[in-house]
């Protein structure tokens, strides 16, 4: 299921949404942002783009022409800058037009929030994460009470109106397909999607976890994430007990292959960040 974006809205004057990630690089991440970003732009809110220094070669996205332009377009207040990666200080050094608000975008997952992640986003205007119980977990460790919220935050661009636009898979008909992809790393929930997986369809041959994975360069230790992806689903299937059918794809693909591969899904799940 893909979605679209209604264009009958009549915003009071929203300004510009600065909108700051990795957009060009082949992360699930990086893939989501540019989704936000086609998004907003196509609800006829005024985009601009910052592209960290997070650049992989060979991004062939469709609409790569659309989002260099969006790389240009006018600043106009009120500013809305919308930071979707990591926190940094470095967001919080940015030089932005009055007047404007900077929201973090954050789904890290966990009890032990970085401190210093945690004082950069107590220093944001707004902070947002994607469920309540991160919410919990962040005010556990000390996040202000009145500067979070799951979900987008206080700007009209969280309220676009979101149509479904719902499309026969081309999937096998015998088998219902679960499609996920990204980079295998600590911060994303790979063990929360693969253990509930393994549990609701334990005792059921006619499903697919079709995980579509790379592996982060940075490791020190050549293959390790690989194996610990491998040794996490061994570990989960023992605990569970269950057979259900997962798939490791480790190709990276052109764009069309990539969608290929979405078209083969019935429903696409985002352990990101």
């Amino acid at each position: 299921m893909i979605a679209k974006v209604r264009l009958d809205m009549n915003f009071t004057n929203p300004g510009t949404i600065v909108f700051i990630s990795a957009f060009y690089n082949r992360t699930g991440l990086a893939a989501s942002a540019r989704a936000w970003a086609k998004t907003l732009h196509q609800a006829g809110l005024k985009v601009r783009i910052l592209s960290i220094n997070d650049v992989s070669p060979g991004v062939d996205d469709i609409d790569l022409a659309l989002l260099k332009s969006l790389e240009k377009t006018p600043l106009e207040p009120p500013i809305t800058a919308v930071f979707f990666h990591n926190p940094s200080p470095d967001w919080l050094k940015l030089q932005l037009p009055e007047p404007h608000i900077r929201i973090m975008l954050t789904g890290f997952v966990g009890e032990n929030i970085p401190p210093d992640w945690m004082d950069i986003c107590n220093q944001m205007d707004h902070f947002c994460v994607m469920s309540n119980e991160e919410r919990l977990n962040w005010l556990k460790s000390g996040a202000n009470p009145d500067k979070i919220s799951v979900g987008g935050g206080p700007h009209l661009w969280a309220s676009i109106p979101i149509e479904p636009i719902h499309r026969k898979s081309s999937a096998q008909k015998d088998v219902f397909r679960f499609f996920s992809l990204g980079t295998y790393s600590p911060n994303r929930r790979w063990d929360a999607l693969i253990e509930a997986y393994l549990k609701e369809f334990q005792n059921n041959d006619s499903v697919e976890l079709y995980l579509r994975v790379n592996y982060p360069a940075w490791h020190p230790i050549p293959g390790k994430p690989k194996q610990d992806l491998l040794n996490l689903i061994a570990t989960l299937r023992k605990q569970t007990g269950s057979l259900a059918k997962i798939t490791i794809d480790e190709s990276l693909g052109s764009r069309m292959e990539l969608m290929a591969t979405y078209d083969n899904a019935d429903v696409y799940v985002s352990a990101d960040v």
